[in-house]
Order: structure tokens, then C-alpha cells, then sequence
């Protein structure tokens, strides 16, 4: 049998790995697994800093490229 089902138990409780149980409470011979995925899922947060970093970033090279041109527009006679 395979399936899911929900455990009311703080996540923190949890490791990642897989887990293995042949005790009184199953009866099939195999025994039960339990399989405890973990991936790091970025925050929306974290998201915003990464475009707001890349949107400071392009507004100091734009205005650097102003800058540079109107100095050699000013340079030139």
C-alpha cells in the first residue's frame, strides 16, 4: 500500500532521510518507510531583494553612461 496522509507534529521534529519501521503496529512484513523530502523554497522576499538589487544595479550603470557622456559632449568643441 502506498499513500499519504498528514502528521500533527511540528516540522522541525522531522530530519531529512528515510526511515524505516518493522514494529508491532504494521502488519505487513515489509514494514512501513517514510520518506522526508527537504528543499529550500525561496521566500517572495527574497525575490524582491534579488530584482531590487538588479534594478539599483542597472540604475547606477545608466547614470554612469549620462555621466560619461555628457562629459565627452562637454569635452568635444
Amino acid at each position: 500500500w502506498i499513500g499519504s496522509g498528514l502528521v500533527d507534529k511540528p516540522i522541525g521534529d522531522f530530519f531529512a532521510g528515510t526511515y524505516n519501521s518493522q514494529g508491532p503496529f504494521f502488519t505487513s512484513l515489509s514494514g512501513m518507510r517514510v520518506t522526508i523530502n527537504s528543499a529550500i523554497i525561496p521566500e517572495p522576499e527574497e525575490y524582491a531583494l534579488v530584482f531590487a538589487l538588479f534594478a539599483l544595479g542597472f540604475v547606477f550603470f545608466h547614470r554612469h553612461r549620462q555621466k560619461k557622456k555628457r562629459q565627452a559632449q562637454t569635452a568635444t568643441p
